[in-house]
């Protein structure tokens, strides 16, 4: 027999619940037997289909840690390479800089050495002020200013406090 699914355990239990209502409503004894019963049943099966739930959950972060420490292994590998490249590519052009030839033609690839395109960077000392007609300021709410005035009682248009809903610990 298959072990009853999470949808069909909590209609159970709301069944369950519907059945008590309706027997306080109508001032009806319930058969205290027949509802423990099936009470601890449903208790039981949800406590298995949990441990099943616990069981499958470990494996599953365990398979993507696993696969994270393979992502960030092969993440390095290709770093490494990357940078490998840019050293030679660093020593071809500084040979080719030394050798004043600007274009060097293989049968695989052609070197040259050219100017990049776009404007030339802009460089900023960072000890400088600069006048204000050349300086770009960004504004942001202050989130920590605003909820101290919120619990201090004053009224910030737009902003809340935000109760935290519940969430779901698995030890």
């Amino acid at each position: 027999m298959n072990a009853p699914s999470l949808y069909h355990l909590s209609a159970d239990m709301a069944a369950l619940e519907d059945l008590l209502d309706l027997a306080m409503e109508s001032g009806a004894e319930a058969d205290a037997a027949a509802i423990d019963a099936w009470l601890d049943e449903l208790q039981g099966s949800l406590a298995d289909k949990l441990g099943r739930v616990a069981r499958w959950r470990a494996t599953e972060l365990a398979l993507a840690a696993a696969g994270k420490a393979e992502a960030k292994r092969l993440t390095d590998r290709a770093k490494a390479r990357e940078a490998r490249v840019e050293r030679v590519e660093a020593a071809v052009q500084g040979l080719m800089e030394r050798l004043g030839a600007t274009k060097v033609d293989t049968d695989v690839a052609t070197f040259s050495l050219q100017k990049p395109g776009g404007k030339d960077p802009v460089v900023v000392a960072d000890d400088v002020v600069l006048p204000d007609d050349l300086v770009r300021v960004k504004r942001e709410a202050d989130k920590e200013a605003i909820r101290a005035a919120l619990e201090a009682g004053r009224d910030v248009p737009g902003a809340t406090i935000q109760q935290r809903g519940l969430v779901l610990r698995v030890k």
